[in-house]
């Protein structure tokens, strides 16, 4: 790998890792806006930390099969449909 794609992917993880704590610290204070109990809100973050370790199980696989600039675009294309649920969102269901 080249010193500029290191570099850059580097910079990627940075900024994503960056905007998803600015964005996950303030994600209780508004589920409790929306009326969630902690419990409700506990349960939210356990099943989305155990869900995130199941969908990058199949990551080998998917790089077999598609390009990984594909399925970059895919996740941040998903992240970005997720977050504007939470914008229009008005209840937990």
């Amino acid at each position: 790998m080249n010193k500029k794609a290191f570099y850059y992917f580097l910079g990627l993880i940075t900024a994503y890792s960056l905007i998803g704590r600015l964005v996950g610290y303030f994600m209780p204070l508004y589920f409790q806006e929306l009326g969630l109990t902690g419990v409700q809100i506990g349960l939210y973050f356990s099943l989305s930390s155990v869900v995130t370790i199941l969908l990058s199980l199949p990551i080998g696989v998917s790089t077999d099969r598609r390009s990984p600039a594909v399925i970059f675009m895919f996740s941040f294309f998903l992240m970005g449909l997720s977050y504007v649920g939470f914008l229009i969102s008005k209840a937990f269901f």
